[in-house]
């Protein structure tokens, strides 16, 4: 054994000695040496690698089969390979090199690149961070529970690897080759936007004007008969500026700025409009100063933060990716675990659990040997998220508790309250009301005074909002929305107007709610196709309350083709248009789910007698009917 070893998990599990592979053996320990390297450094217990190599079986080994199939590795790869108290690590050191933190590393650096405009040294970056992928991201395990979040990651970031090398040849001038590329690119996922703007700028950068309409015509024609949705506001706005020639179309000035932190320069201006809460002008203004200075760690938090709040989800990735590396480098743990953890919410609001995922467990391996601090309390809120997303609400509960006492300790208001926000909306999915009630009141009572971060703001809004409508309390919700609103706070993009339509619904405002549901759906569409689905959900019903059944079938379509829950909406449409058969079976297959919590069971019961009275049924109306006032008597009863 002489040179170092380089493991390979951008594909099958592999690793290499002086360009030779070294022989790993069975699919067994391969899979152990995936599960060792996920943790790479970190001592993974012999009771962990026998559940997780082993999964699936039904009589794990004994540990003697374990400590040989070890051995046997130690063998093949060297010391690096360690056993430590309790079970093993595989540590990485100038000795051993793996292909994911490489590539993760170098796609950043391009990041940096791209915005300074050094576009030859980014595409130098790309080429080579994009060359290390030889098959699907921990290819011989990503179908296993341990494994998945951490593959989904690592496929998002080579997807997006993808679209900066479009971007890199781009801004270089390699016009043409960026849209031949970025077409194949759209051919195999065509939902992905980005993809499409890049070969329509391409296009129209060529000097091909009719085909970059033609292609923006495409994208209309294919969102409307797939998502019956429209393409996102960017690019809307960059197929009107092709129209009128905008000269901000142009290929960038190749010599970067000087970086003068001016007071009009665009840094500055974008600092300024941060604080004045101007989200989307802020962040086209750091934008533009990024491009010309090369944001410092600080502003490139900035930037992530308004980017998330002008719902521009891939710019507020690609910020908070660049200064989660930028801490690392700097040796500054806690604040790159905290950036991970920011990237769970951008990913949880683009509803992609799984690489949210993969992002919280990079950020908890980073805070394990470090004393406690409000990094921690990051970390407790996120793993609240991540339990309510499982449907764990218990568990949630439990880690916001643990956030508020975190945020207490370390005088941290904004990690105090969004622990207090997360553990009222855990009880409400507990069903209770009579402590989560007031829990969500006082969060939102202190949001509303503007003293806590924009982001904090808006996502205590935001969920607030959704746990007061999950228990029907339509009434608070309205005057939680109008109390916000004159503060002249925002939420999430969309998502905030589409609980404010709800609530009008409710409160027999069809028209009103209309009205900003429409305003939502283009806003929402570009952060997740299915906040798209939930906007057109909401919209059918809206038509179905006004009898107009063609509308009301037409927009549950398209929110079913987003991935959108559409029941009781589908089943009442069926019972409106005289189907009551097809109503029935629809409810009860709904209320069928064993795993459906209480609250979400209640919420589909008045629908259930409905439908029940309608076909005659008076044996299943009174049974529903008993059930709902069982259901309502243990949400609403108090409890110590």
């Amino acid at each position: 054994m002489t040179g170092p070893v380089e493991f390979r998990v951008l594909g099958p599990t592999q690793a290499r000695r002086d360009g030779s592979p070294v022989q790993l053996g069975g699919a067994r320990r391969r899979t152990l040496v995936a599960r060792l390297l996920l943790d790479a450094g970190q001592v993974v217990s012999t009771d962990t690698l026998l559940a997780d190599a082993w999964e699936g079986t039904t009589n794990p080994p004994a540990k003697a089969t374990l400590h040989s199939h070890i051995n046997q590795l130690r063998s093949a790869i060297g010391a690096c390979l360690q056993t430590r108290p309790g079970g093993y690590a595989l540590c990485l050191d100038e000795t051993t090199i793996l292909d994911a933190p490489e590539f993760e590393l170098q796609t950043s650096t391009a990041a940096s690149q791209l915005a300074s405009g050094d576009y030859a040294s980014a595409l130098g970056s790309l080429t080579e961070a994009l060359a290390r992928w030889h098959g699907s991201a921990l290819q011989d395990v990503a179908h296993l529970p341990w494994a998945a979040p951490e593959a989904a990651r690592l496929e998002e970031l080579r997807a997006q690897g993808t679209e900066q090398l479009l971007r890199a040849r781009l801004d270089a001038g390699q016009h043409d080759r960026a849209a031949a590329d970025a077409e194949a690119a759209v051919a195999e996922q065509p939902l992905r936007e980005q993809r499409w703007a890049i070969m329509i700028l391409a296009l129209y950068r060529c000097g091909r004007q009719a085909d970059a309409l033609a292609a923006c015509r495409r994208l209309r024609t294919y969102l409307a008969d797939q998502l019956g949705i429209d393409p996102s506001p960017p690019l809307t706005e960059l197929e009107a500026g092709i129209l009128r020639q905008d000269r901000t179309l142009d290929p960038p000035g190749r010599t970067p700025g000087t970086g003068a932190a001016l007071a009009d320069s665009p840094l500055s201006q974008g600092r300024s409009a941060a604080r004045g809460r101007e989200w989307r002008n802020s962040c086209e203004l750091l934008t533009a100063a990024d491009r010309s200075t090369r944001l410092g760690t600080d502003d490139l938090e900035l930037l992530g933060d308004v980017a998330f709040m002008a719902g521009e989800q891939n710019r507020s990735i690609s910020a908070r990716r660049r200064a989660h590396f930028r801490w690392l480098d700097a040796g500054r743990l806690d604040r790159a675990a905290i950036t991970a953890f920011l990237i769970v919410g951008n990913h949880y609001v683009r509803n992609r659990a799984a690489i949210a995922a993969g992002w919280y467990h990079k950020g908890r391996r980073l805070l394990r040997d470090q004393p406690e601090g409000a990094a921690h309390g990051v970390l407790a809120f996120t793993g609240a998220l991540v339990a309510m997303a499982n449907g764990q609400p218990e568990a949630a509960a439990t880690a916001a508790t643990e956030a508020q006492r975190i945020g207490r300790d370390f005088a941290d208001q904004d990690i105090e309250v969004v622990g207090l926000t997360l553990r009222g909306c855990a009880l409400t999915r507990l069903g209770r009301f009579d402590v989560a009630m007031p829990m969500l009141d006082e969060a939102l009572a202190t949001a509303s005074t503007g003293c806590l971060g924009p982001v904090t703001t808006g996502q205590i809004f935001c969920w607030s909002t959704q746990a007061l409508l999950a228990a029907a309390d339509y009434l608070r919700a309205a005057e939680w929305i109008e109390a916000i609103e004159a503060c002249g706070i925002k939420g999430i993009p969309g998502d905030c107007q589409i609980h404010k339509a709800e609530v009008l619904r409710a409160l027999g405002q069809p028209d009103q709610a209309e009205t900003e549901v429409l305003a939502a759906r283009s806003q929402i569409q570009a952060i997740d196709l299915l906040h798209a689905g939930i906007a057109h959900y909401e919209l059918a019903m809206i038509y179905l309350a006004r009898s107009e059944l063609s509308r009301a079938e037409r927009a549950l379509g398209h929110a079913e083709a987003c991935g959108a829950v559409v029941q009781p909406g589908l089943a009442m449409l069926r019972l409106a248009r005289g189907d009551e058969r097809a109503a029935a079976d629809m409810i009860d297959s709904a209320l069928a789910d064993a795993a459906m919590d209480l609250l979400r069971r209640a919420n589909l019961l008045p629908a259930a007698i409905q439908i029940a009275t309608a076909t005659g049924d008076d044996t299943q109306a009174a049974q529903r009917t008993a059930e709902l006032q069982q259901a309502s008597a243990d949400l609403l009863a108090p409890r110590n």
